[in-house]
């Protein structure tokens, strides 16, 4: 069985003929489809994926955005080390302040893995994401919480 993505849907290749593929969904319903459907179809073979993304948003408090530069690197030193992730030159690391928004900072976090079962490359993610939030937060003086945003509502705040 290879697996096939469109457009956000994953399916399982059942039966490939000379006119038509069935193809089953996560459903596990069988869906038959014209191959015709193929020629002006984006179709990718994920099971020749060599690497999954971690993609991480951070928030910082404006509190601690003088210790964004310690930040970033502790969590690249963290990743340069940690054997689920592809080093680079081969893929890269990438830890930065991507922008500043009115009540906090935010922390972009990409890096690949070689772990492409999904279930083995989630594990992998968790066990990444936690020791990172773990690495903010020795270094923060506490959550980015949202402030000041109105609903509309005269002195109602939405958060706090």
């Amino acid at each position: 069985r290879r697996l096939i993505a469109h457009t956000r849907l994953t399916l399982s290749l059942l039966q490939s003929g000379w006119y038509q593929t069935t193809l089953i969904p996560k459903d596990t319903r069988p869906t038959t489809v014209p191959n015709g459907f193929f020629l002006g179809a984006n179709v990718i073979n994920i099971t020749r994926q060599t690497a999954r993304v971690l993609i991480m948003n951070i928030r910082v408090r404006f509190d601690d955005l003088n210790k964004v530069p310690e930040i970033t690197r502790e969590i690249e030193r963290y990743l340069k080390n940690h054997a689920a992730v592809v080093q680079p030159p081969n893929r890269p690391i990438r830890v930065h302040l991507r922008d500043v928004q009115p009540d906090h900072g935010n922390i972009r976090v990409e890096a690949h893995s070689h772990i492409t079962k999904k279930d083995l490359f989630l594990a992998a993610n968790q066990e990444i994401t936690l020791a990172v939030f773990e690495i903010v937060d020795r270094f923060s003086t506490g959550p980015a919480w949202p402030i000041g945003c109105y609903d509309g509502m005269k002195g109602s705040e939405r958060y706090r």
